[in-house]
């Protein structure tokens, strides 16, 4: 263990100070009769009139917070805000931020705490990003800033991402360019009437790597190369290409577009904002690039100084195509709403004081009298909180199905298979009803909600 010298912790003075809102979140969080905030004690002073940049606002143990600090600390938080009495109470806000800043730097100085040459790595470490991040704030603080002409020429050039702003449901696969053969080689899979399964499965067997991606996004979301290709696609039809930057191939397969127009007036904030992200983020690559240009970098480690390809734009966890057993359980789920209170209400009529004879004549038996059971526990006394009990369990799986549908699962998709198994559930209770070869098999009591317990286990070991 070695103690930190005062040198060493100037980091972390720059650092403390340029974490100014994360005190602000302990200060503001505390008790309102904490010294830091309304009575300071005896060693740190507060003064309350107004100062010069030059002057002090605070003292703490001797060591002055000068105006400037508190400005410049508090100048984001301030921006915007005209109301005296608020201004004041950021500024307070702010300067207990800073005194609890002081208190552990002063602590820190007085070898009172103890740091081993990790945690000095990881102080460092900290106060380099931290000087990043400030400087990468300064350029993208001298981007031009957005104005009411930024914004008309914006909503001018992009017409589709507000009145006829779309929301686009689609698949799509991309995949490392490679060779320049692999794209012609996926567009003639294609071509021959390959599916988007059809080829996930020719890529992993091949060893290509690639993501899959279920995607519900506005027109404002999407590329605008992409938009133009959707644009002009049909339904469930499958196009090949290269991204704008040739490093990726495309497979996209158009679900649904759906009309999803936004209107300027609440648009507007929205524009501005991202304006100035935009123009900051290219600021600050800027920035970057100018520095990298105008240095020498050279990475001694070997194993990183190899070039890694980038992972696959907007990659995400693979997604489960639908398959014919997963359509089939989803139909039947739905056909249960119709099933479920056909059964339980013919079980409910069947069940009769007379039919629980046989089992109390049972009861009476010298081998059960003993266990004889009480007159409430019955059958017939239970039907309904049994026949409730069996229906909850036949309908969990549906249940299930709606809180958390599979990836698959789409609108249109939910919409058909809800439709067709409520049609299926309806026959069956139909030709139950009607056939006179299928009529009694209701009437075989406990029989019709065995069978439906017995299909249930059986798709949900399937699926």
């Amino acid at each position: 263990m070695s103690i930190l010298k005062y040198s060493a912790i100037q980091p972390l003075l720059v650092l403390a100070l340029s974490l100014t809102p994360c005190s602000l979140i302990w200060a503001e969080s505390s008790n309102s009769a904490s010294p830091l905030v309304r009575s300071p004690s005896p060693s740190a002073t507060l003064i309350t009139t107004p100062a010069s940049p030059s002057s002090s606002v605070a003292m703490v143990n001797g060591q002055s917070i000068s105006a400037a600090q508190l400005n410049a600390a508090s100048a984001r938080l301030l921006a915007g805000v005209s109301e005296p009495a608020v201004q004041l109470r950021i500024k307070n806000q702010v300067l207990s931020g800073l005194i609890n800043q002081t208190l552990v730097m002063q602590a820190i100085a007085k070898n009172q705490f103890i740091l081993n040459e990790n945690d000095q790595l990881q102080i460092e470490n900290l106060y380099q990003e931290a000087v990043l991040n400030f400087y990468l704030a300064k350029q993208a603080g001298s981007a031009p800033k957005p104005n009411n002409q930024a914004i008309d020429d914006y909503i001018r050039k992009n017409p589709k991402v507000f009145e006829k702003r779309k929301t686009y449901h689609f698949t799509q696969i991309l995949i490392e360019s490679g060779n320049p053969e692999r794209f012609e080689t996926i567009k003639a899979l294609v071509q021959k009437g390959a599916t988007l399964n059809d080829l996930t499965t020719w890529l992993t067997q091949e060893k290509v790597p690639y993501s899959r991606n279920n995607v519900w996004r506005g027109t404002e979301q999407i590329n605008p190369a992409t938009v133009t290709t959707l644009e002009t696609l049909k339904n469930n039809v499958v196009e090949v290409q290269l991204t704008p930057d040739q490093k990726l191939i495309q497979v996209l397969q158009l679900q649904g577009a759906y009309a999803d127009p936004v209107s300027i007036e609440d648009a507007r904030s929205g524009i501005l904002r991202g304006i100035a992200q935009d123009a900051s983020s290219k600021a600050a690559k800027v920035a970057m690039d100018n520095l990298r240009a105008k240095s020498e970098i050279l990475i001694t480690d070997s194993a990183l100084a190899q070039s890694i390809p980038a992972a696959p734009l907007e990659s995400s966890a693979y997604i489960a195509p639908i398959s014919m057993r997963s359509t089939i359980a989803a139909l039947w789920w739905f056909a249960l709403l119709l099933l479920v209170p056909a059964c339980a209400i013919t079980l409910y009529r069947q069940i009769t004081p007379a039919s629980s004879d046989a089992i109390n004549a049972l009861q009476d038996a010298d081998l059960f009298r003993a266990a004889r059971l009480p007159h409430w526990m019955s059958i017939y006394t239970l039907r309904i909180p049994i026949i409730t009990l069996l229906s909850i369990v036949l309908l969990y799986p549906l249940v299930s199905f709606l809180l958390s549908p599979p990836n698959w699962i789409t609108i249109p998709k939910l919409t058909s298979i809800a439709l067709a198994g409520l049609c299926l559930g309806f026959g069956i209770v139909l030709a139950l009803y009607k056939l006179k070869a299928l009529h009694g098999f209701l009437r075989k009591k406990w029989l019709p909600v065995g069978v439906l317990l017995i299909i249930e286990l059986v798709l949900l070991v399937v699926q």
